[in-house]
């Protein structure tokens, strides 16, 4: 602290008398001083929490929130009066303050704003914001990915408290009047209320994909509000509960935030109400399904649940545990209620205690693809339990039988050995019948119900029938070329994918497809000018392949894979470009490959397709190559997986990058083979 000491040589008494003292000057620069420090109030009581709110809410000036909906929520409930009359005086105020200004000192913000709050909508909050946008003078605006604090900013105020992962800390607020601060925390929000979309397009969208009756999928990130989703919708269900935990640890999780308590109570409640007929009671029963790894302790706490549920219902057959094997790999909790909602939570961490610090992210969908295709699964696994009780049982009888049925004791471990790789073999037939179901609903049934639609004009309009069989041909060329990879999925993950290879010269099938798809387009072109018909318009592509005099390049491959591979390449190039060039490159190169005895040099040649398109999804790119990786309406995504494991299987390899990101158009694809002439160098 500087101290200025005053030296007095002419008439120092009066100024002596008109000075003050050293130590009131040092009480006033500490007074100035703490006016400047930073003001922290201590919330701790519900008292202080309502007074920080409502003095808060008194002040008539404009503000910016950035909050989470847990706030939003608070302030709806408890102080909304007070909250629309504190924006109806400021509006006011701003008026008053408008008319005594010139014309020309206006600007854009001293027109409107009373407040301006930015949070993230979701299906669950987007109701309670719709009711404050209602209120005259405040605006909201939807971020996707909320900062981890909460703040209010004004001209002469700002206000911080702390987020953490389940709820709002309010356990300490702080008020800061540094002007710097305050201009600071208002520039990030001005960034982020630019970056943020509008909220009554936001809801807009959310209701109106409500009310398409399809459903949705939603992804929650916070564990806390998949507790209170797990636990809100196994309390409203009434016909059926299905759960798989996937771990033993996970069970005793869920007995501790109360999923079983309420299982009991619900299921004893049902028992009681319904005990006036057996009829009535079938027909209002609750069933509960649970597949759940199982120890000595796990087995006893079920038997308790048996037991206390028996006291009231003594068939017991209204909730029933299976045990089945640790489902490690899969690492997620499945919960099915009543056949229209589905809640799948990821485990983490299950070494932990506390369910919210064992769970990671979780999706919530009321689809019913999406349902009842985890339903399908459920009802695999339940079935499969079946097989290993008897399997379980059986042996358990076997290890208490005498040294003379040891040759039985062999004879059925041997069958139970080839249960197991009969088991093997159709779980792995059940994964392909399944994803194959699910690619016939999404693809099987436009282009079907079309080739039926257009066989009816046939029969209606006979005079027609030549302008219709065109797209009957198209939509049958179409179905044929889904159940060709649908086919060549399962050769691939049953391992029966078989490859005739033979020499051949690679830029024969570049040139046969080019001039295919140029044809192709062509004859689109000539359809759409004869008969207007609307179909995908590529006539504005120039495919152009610049090795085309070059020497020929022979590989020893299947070569019908290889022209499948490179036909995929091509569509997709075509699909997602409207208007512009598609290039395809062929180079040689040599790739040494280091043996335990020699360094073996192998010719290659790569082939990349590069086009001027849209580009790759973000989202897609990380899963390029895996199968239905797609967010395109016209194709099912398995085109690139079919790809990759074909080139796979001849030593090569397949990439695809987005030439967005590198300042350029569209997308490349591209992969490599082995030439026909191989060269050996010794080290």
């Amino acid at each position: 602290m500087n101290l200025q000491v005053l030296i007095i040589i002419r008439k120092p008494y009066k100024l002596w008398n008109e000075e003050i003292t050293v130590e009131e000057r040092i009480r006033q620069m500490e007074e100035e001083e703490e006016k400047d420090q930073i003001e922290t109030r201590i919330i701790e009581t519900r008292t202080q929490f309502h007074n920080f709110i409502t003095s808060s809410l008194k002040d008539t000036i404009e503000r910016d929130w950035y909050f989470q909906d847990e706030i939003l929520k608070l302030i709806y409930e408890n102080y909304f009066e007070l909250f629309k009359e504190n924006i109806k005086k400021t509006l006011l105020l701003n008026k008053i303050e408008q008319k005594s200004k010139p014309k020309s000192s206006l600007n854009k913000k001293d027109n409107i704003i009373g407040l301006r709050c930015i949070l993230k909508i979701t299906r669950q909050n987007m109701e309670l914001v719709a009711k404050f946008l209602d209120v005259e003078g405040v605006y909201i605006r939807h971020t996707s990915n909320p900062l981890p604090i909460n703040f209010e900013v004004s001209d002469t105020q700002f206000n911080l408290s702390m987020r953490i992962s389940n709820k709002i800390d309010t356990s300490y607020i702080l008020s800061i009047p540094d002007i710097s601060v305050i201009k600071y925390y208002k520039s990030i929000f001005e960034d982020l209320w630019n970056e943020g979309l509008d909220a009554r397009i936001k809801i807009r969208d959310m209701r109106s994909n409500l009310n398409a009756g399809e459903g949705f999928t939603e992804l929650i990130e916070n564990p806390y509000k998949t507790q209170q989703l797990l636990i809100h919708h196994i309390q409203k269900a009434t016909k059926e509960i299905l759960i798989i935990l996937p771990s033993i640890n996970a069970f005793f999780r869920y007995r501790k935030i109360g999923i079983f308590s309420i299982l009991e109570k619900k299921l004893l409640n049902i028992n009681i109400n319904n005990n006036i007929s057996n009829e009535e009671e079938n027909s209002n029963k609750l069933l509960v399904k649970i597949l759940t790894p199982t120890n000595n302790k796990l087995e006893k706490c079920i038997t308790n649940i048996y037991n206390r549920i028996k006291k009231i219902n003594k068939k017991k057959e209204n909730i029933e545990f299976r045990r089945v094997e640790s489902l490690s790999e899969i690492n997620t909790a499945c919960i099915i209620i009543d056949k229209k909602d589905l809640l799948v939570i990821e485990l983490k961490d299950d070494s932990k205690n506390n369910f919210l610090d064992a769970i990671g992210s979780s999706i919530y969908s009321n689809t019913p693809t999406t349902v009842f295709s985890y339903i399908s699964i459920f009802d695999t696994l339940w079935t499969q339990t079946e097989l290993y009780e008897s399997i379980r049982i059986a042996n358990d009888e076997l290890q208490s039988t005498t040294e003379e049925l040891r040759e039985s004791l062999q004879i059925l471990a041997n069958v139970n050995q080839e249960l197991t790789i009969t088991n093997e073999i159709l779980n792995k037939h059940d994964r392909m019948q399944k994803e194959f179901i699910n690619v016939a609903a999404h693809e099987l049934r436009t282009p079907t119900q079309s080739i039926i639609g257009y066989c009816e004009m046939i029969d209606a309009f006979p005079e027609n029938t030549l302008k219709y069989l065109e797209p009957v041909k198209r939509n049958a060329e179409k179905l044929y070329r889904l159940t060709e990879d649908i086919l060549d999925v399962s050769r691939i993950e049953s391992g029966t994918l078989k490859l005739e290879k033979s020499k051949f010269d690679l830029r024969e099938i570049i040139v046969n497809l080019i001039e295919d798809l140029t044809a192709k387009m062509k004859k689109e072109e000539n359809i759409i000018k004869s008969n207007k018909e609307n179909i995908d318009k590529k006539t504005n592509i120039q495919l152009i392949y610049p090795e085309l005099s070059a020497q020929p390049l022979f590989v020893y491959a299947d070569k019908n894979r290889i022209q499948q591979v490179l036909s995929n390449l091509l569509n997709n190039a075509l699909k997602f470009t409207d208007d512009g060039v598609i290039t395809i490159n062929t180079e040689k190169f040599v790739e040494t490959i280091n043996n335990n005895a020699n360094n073996e040099e192998k010719e290659f040649v790569s082939i990349k397709i590069k086009d001027t398109g849209k580009g790759i999804d973000p989202e897609v790119l990380p899963r390029l190559f895996e199968k239905f990786a797609t967010k395109s309406d016209k194709g099912t995504g398995l085109g690139l997986y079919i790809s990759k494991n074909i080139i796979d299987a001849h030593g090569g390899r397949i990439w695809g990058q987005d030439n967005n990101k590198y300042g350029k158009n569209g997308a490349e694809f591209g992969f490599t083979l082995p030439l026909h002439n191989i060269k050996f160098k010794n080290p």
